[in-house]
């Protein structure tokens, strides 16, 4: 690498490092909260025909205009799916088999 690019890709860290930390600043200063995204666990290798993603928006459709906050794949198969709506969290189990939810 040269010098030129080793000083641009310094200055760019740089930049991207301060960026960060004045968000950071505003975002304590004037009480701003940065929306995050859903926590996703994905399973490795859980062979199941039912998807982390898939699970969320079955779950997503039994309780209408939650945010999926979190999906957990438990022992059993069963995808344990949290969300937040109308102030109240929930949390909607999905057969990782079936897709069937309750």
């Amino acid at each position: 690498m040269t010098v030129a690019k080793t000083g641009f890709v310094l200055l760019s860290l740089m930049l991207a490092t301060a960026s960060l930390a004045r968000a950071d600043s505003l975002q304590s200063s004037f009480g701003l909260v940065a929306q995050q995204a859903p926590f996703i666990q994905m399973a490795q290798d859980n062979n199941l025909p039912i998807s982390e993603r898939e699970a969320a928006n079955i779950a997503q459709g039994m309780v209408p205009g939650a945010r999926v906050l979190k999906v957990k794949l438990l022992p059993s198969g069963t995808y344990a799916v949290t969300l937040r709506g109308d102030g109240k969290l929930t949390r909607v189990m999905v057969d990782g088999q079936t897709g069937a939810a309750n």
